[in-house]
């Protein structure tokens, strides 16, 4: 008997250890989970000094432009495109630094391009942004088209999950713009229509 149980116990307590191993590598998984999910909603999209200029740009146009700015400095970073450290530098005392992974900066470019529908959607019922409305809308058509060119390759790369959903979402919004700026009417025919109707039905 006590040969027996000298037996079964070193094995129950052996099956109990791995047990309790298993579920402490999924709770550390799920904690690792949080952290990262955690970390990237914290992080920010805009730098201060960038969220500076377009709470200053008080003209939807004006305000197109300084999303357009925002998106294309971390598209620089994204597809290496060359820079001078002069230019760099005061670049990044005026405008802020900026940095991250791939998968960072292509949802700070998500989010960006999200900021400026909602800009250009809230535009189109205010009276006094209207007619620039048509200005701010061609001149994110015109970068929207650039994005697509720049970005569409990236579907070709190895790209983890975060990285694939955030370009995808750039896309998307990208191909909203477009579609909007096909569908939105010559400015004096413009009263009362909002290009972006279709983008706000589809996000609620």
């Amino acid at each position: 008997m006590n040969e027996l149980k000298q037996q079964v116990i070193p094995r129950a307590r052996s099956s109990a250890r791995r047990r309790h191993a298993r579920r402490l590598a999924v709770l550390c998984g799920i904690l690792s989970f949080g952290c990262v999910a955690a970390a990237a909603q914290q992080r920010d999209n805009l730098t201060p000094q960038e969220a500076d200029r377009v709470r200053e740009a008080q003209r939807i146009d004006k305000r197109i432009e300084v999303f357009v700015k925002i998106i294309d400095r971390r598209l620089a970073l994204l597809t290496g495109q060359p820079s001078s450290d002069r230019k760099t530098k005061r670049e990044s005392e005026e405008w802020g630094e900026i940095q991250g992974t791939r998968a960072e900066l292509l949802n700070d470019i998500a989010r960006t391009m999200d900021e400026a529908i909602d800009n250009l959607d809230d535009a189109a019922t205010r009276p006094a942004q209207k007619e620039f409305l048509n200005k701010a809308l061609t001149k994110m058509a015109e970068a929207a088209a650039r994005y697509v060119a720049q970005l569409a390759p990236l579907r070709e790369q190895n790209l983890d999950r975060q990285e694939r959903e955030a370009l995808e979402r750039t896309l998307e919004s990208a191909q909203q713009i477009l579609d909007a700026m096909q569908r939105a009417p010559k400015p004096p025919r413009s009263k009362g229509r909002d290009p972006f109707s279709a983008h706000r039905r589809s996000r609620e």
